[in-house]
């Protein structure tokens, strides 16, 4: 037996004893982070953690036993562990059609363990404690608390508790101040357009959205979601959005209840931010503002306490993206800014920033999976100089946005990348500078504001309007296209990222048959491979010799380099993707789609 023969003969048979010993299992074990252990359709676990509680709480715990702290306490498990427990508790969660629909994008089109909910027992044991329950995530798995440092040890020694972390707060992102509107572009140089943009021209003509809208395109049937303060729902520039039923569900995370508008005992200036943000995304005035989406469909969810000096508390945060994906968004907009913890020795530091650390972050990261395109401004530290990002604008699959000015100029506030783990940051970039808003003090004024607060929801609006083009797209190809329609696409960088976004050429972009990473043999779901694909490729290769759909998904090693042929796939694919999934493990990285 030569010796090509003899590894082939043993690397099948180490694929097929773990295709064996994968789908034999009736448990997935997972740390926080993993989001497609997540997203499976079978019971999760974790470990218990060396330290279960962390070691800025430990302090807390030795030295101010009795002080009231915030916790997230993440467990090992959801009481299921086997196939028939998974499916009995699946059987309680019912899913919308607009979910169903969005999720099948991702072949998630049933519910993943992610929907299970957060046992209730395990719940009550902590508070059978002393402890005060707030929230729990299902996406996360954990519960936060309110509770004295001196609990913190029983707690830990509770059977079913990972782990224990701090809670963290966070506010939208300061808005830094402007003069008049400058470096705008002669609006007599702008092709006439069927709707009257009125000033905000300016800010659509950059992104070049008045053409994509010529085209027909106007989000309608998408569904956008905006996370912020309060709405203004009877500003001219709003109100057709409700009088054509095109608001599908709002809610309150402050005062937990069904309105986002102005509530009793609120400040005057509660809906202002919001207001702004929701018109910028989706505006529609005739002669006054329009924006890229304004015949979307929209979900309104109030985070923020602007009496607060910690106006949200990640909890509630959260919490709203799990609203959001369960009524079925298709488009998250959010301009939020972590802050620190209640205590500054707990806080963040640039180390943490690489989109796996900060629990938001990692539960932003979590809608890429679930069909979900996440929009979030990347900040306004940029004279902080590089790395002045801050979660979860450092999270994976999502796009940060950089603010620029009429020029196209990147804004001196406007925050800069890299992340700790060396990614680029931001990702795309929209007007912020003097950027054109509904004002929240009556229903017909209409001011100019700064901030990546304001570039976002403009590239949000612009995801709408390139699902409209393309439904069937997932997020990954969302914002390939948007990214690569970008001004900065020769040399992404720190700054700008990818460049100021051309909506019109991102819904020409074609995306091919290979996206993102290799890997994706069977064509199943998303970007990252799973032993499915091990599996399509063994067939193809030894056995039925099943033709593969997308031969540069199938070339793992990129043998072939552009344009590869059948000739090409090899028993060496197989043992790259088996090292990148069960020996190296996802540090091996897998080269991109050529």
């Amino acid at each position: 037996m030569d010796s090509i023969t003899y590894s082939k003969r043993i690397i099948l048979s180490l694929a097929t004893i773990m295709v064996i010993a994968v789908g034999s299992s009736d448990v997935l074990a997972a740390e926080p982070v993993n989001t497609s252990m997540r997203l499976s359709n079978e019971a999760v676990t974790r470990p218990k953690r060396d330290q279960i509680i962390t070691p800025n709480l430990e302090t807390k715990l030795t030295s101010r036993p009795n002080t009231e702290i915030k916790v997230w306490v993440f467990f090992t498990d959801k009481a299921v562990f086997d196939k028939s427990g998974f499916a009995q508790a699946a059987a309680s969660v019912t899913l919308t059609d607009r979910a169903q629909r969005r999720r099948a994008k991702m072949d998630k089109n049933m519910v993943v363990f992610a929907d299970l909910a957060v046992p209730n027992h395990y719940v009550e044991a902590i508070e059978n404690l002393g402890a005060k329950h707030r929230r729990s995530s299902r996406w996360l798995n954990a519960a936060t608390f309110e509770l004295p440092a001196r609990l913190l040890e029983p707690i830990s020694d509770l059977p079913f508790v990972a782990e224990i972390r701090p809670m963290a707060f966070y506010q939208h992102i300061p808005e830094p101040e402007g003069d008049s509107r400058d470096d705008r572009f002669d609006q007599a140089l702008a092709e006439p357009h069927a709707l009257d943009y009125g000033e905000s021209i300016y800010q659509l003509e950059q992104i070049n959205v008045p053409a994509v809208h010529d085209l027909g395109y106007t989000g309608l049937g998408v569904t956008l979601t905006i996370m912020d303060t309060g709405f203004r729902k009877t500003h001219d520039a709003i109100i057709a959005h409700l009088a054509e039923n095109r608001l599908l569900a709002e809610y309150d995370f402050v005062y937990n209840d069904s309105n986002t508008d102005y509530d009793d005992g609120d400040w005057a200036s509660e809906t202002s931010h919001g207001t702004r943000v929701w018109s910028v995304a989706a505006g529609y005035a005739d002669g006054y503002l329009y924006g890229p989406a304004y015949q979307a469909n929209f979900i309104l969810c109030k985070t923020e306490d602007i009496r607060s000096e910690t106006p949200i508390e990640e909890d509630n945060w959260v919490a709203a993206l799990e609203f959001a994906d369960s009524v079925g968004t298709d488009v998250i907009s959010t301009s939020l800014g972590y802050i620190t913890y209640d205590d500054p020795a707990n806080s963040y530091t640039y180390e943490d920033i690489d989109g796996q650390t900060a629990i938001i972050s990692i539960a932003a990261s979590t809608c890429d999976g679930l069909g979900i395109v996440m929009v979030n401004s990347a900040g306004n530290s940029g004279g902080l100089g590089a790395g002045s990002i801050t979660p979860p604008a450092d999270a994976h699959d999502i796009l940060a946005v950089g603010a620029v000015d009429g020029s196209g100029t990147i804004a001196g506030f406007s925050s800069l990348g890299p992340t700790y783990d060396g990614r680029i940051k931001p990702e795309v970039c929209a007007r912020g500078v003097a950027t054109l808003c509904a004002h929240q003090s009556d229903d017909n004024t209409y001011a100019n504001y700064y901030g990546t607060s304001f570039s976002a929801p403009l590239v949000a609006g612009a995801a709408c309007l390139v699902i409209e083009a393309h439904p069937d797209w997932t997020p990954y190809q969302v914002r390939e296209a948007l990214k690569a329609s970008g001004s900065n696409t020769a040399n992404p960088d720190n700054t700008y990222g990818w460049g100021i976004i051309n909506t019109y050429n991102a819904i020409q972009y074609d995306p091919g048959c290979c996206v993102g990473i290799v890997g994706n043999v069977n064509g199943v779901g998303g970007e990252e491979p799973t032993i499915s694909d091990i599996s399509a490729l063994i067939d193809y290769l030894f056995i039925n010799r099943t033709p593969v759909d997308c031969l540069p998904e199938a070339d793992i090693n990129q043998s072939g380099e552009t344009f590869p042929t059948e000739t090409d796939l090899s028993i060496g694919d197989v043992a790259v993707l088996i090292d990148y999934l069960f020996i190296t493990g996802p540090s091996l990285g897998l080269p991109n789609c050529m």
